[in-house]
């Protein structure tokens, strides 16, 4: 069940802790990381991407996944999403910057930046997704 104010990582982490009975601390461990961590990530704070990477790896879905905000477009919600996109792909902070100018002059509509922002992680997905399997 989602919590007003916590992100989707956040939610997601609460019910794997939930569902395996642990306290934060325990969890931290777990997960490598320090339990006041878990405990910003569960009151819905920002967190950096190695800890992302992390907890995504822990609760076993992609990084890219956790990206989806739902149908309604929360600005704080697509500013972290371009910001996690652009340290994965440091070659969209160009795009992003002329995305977000445009939503500001009110030339581009919030939900075109949503769009842009799901098919960026599409991409990288699929970039990923080929670099693996040429490596295999």
């Amino acid at each position: 069940m989602a919590t007003k104010g916590r992100c989707v990582l956040g939610n997601l982490l609460a019910e794997k802790q939930k569902q395996e009975g642990i306290s934060t601390r325990k969890l931290g461990r777990r997960i490598g990381v320090a339990h006041t961590t878990i405990a910003r990530i569960l009151d819905g704070q920002a967190t950096d991407f190695d800890t992302i990477e992390k907890v995504a790896d822990y609760l076993q879905v992609n990084v890219v996944d956790l990206l989806n905000v739902g149908s309604k477009v929360k600005t704080e919600a697509l500013g972290a999403q371009v910001a996690l996109l652009c340290q994965m792909e440091p070659r969209l902070v160009k795009v992003f910057r002329e995305a977000m100018y445009g939503v500001n002059k009110d030339k581009i509509p919030p939900e075109a930046l949503r769009d842009i922002i799901r098919y960026a992680a599409f991409r990288i997905n699929m970039e990923t997704d080929e670099k693996y399997s040429s490596s295999i």
